[in-house]
């Protein structure tokens, strides 16, 4: 088995196996069964990605929870998907606030605040 001060960051399917501390046929087991990621095609062989195999082992060890919110649409970066309906501001402070968004923060004279 080789040694290595720093594992490398694609690994051939021994040095994996070796990185898991794990026999070829025990690593291949994981691998099917979904306990470890499939390898990807780098040159001509198949590789592993060590962060990836980090981040599986994390999980079946406990160490590490996978971030529900990132898989929940709800907390999801990208815009919701539109239903053709608009959504109405629920008061006039809501709609002034809106217009100054849409009108690039220039308010025109009528959405100037007024002087008390």
């Amino acid at each position: 088995m080789k040694v290595y001060p720093d594992w490398p960051r694609a690994m051939k399917r021994a040095t994996a196996a070796a990185f898991c501390d794990l026999s070829l046929a025990e690593f291949d087991a994981e691998v099917a069964s979904a306990k470890l990621p499939q390898g990807f095609l780098l040159g001509r062989s198949l590789h592993w990605s060590r962060p990836a195999i980090e981040e599986h082992l994390g999980r079946l060890s406990g160490d590490t929870q996978p971030d529900w919110r990132e898989q929940s649409p709800l907390y999801s970066s990208a815009p919701p998907p539109s239903t053709g309906r608009r959504i109405r501001p629920a008061t006039a402070e809501q709609a002034k606030a809106h217009l100054l968004k849409l009108s690039g923060g220039k308010p025109g004279s009528k959405l100037s605040p007024k002087k008390p």
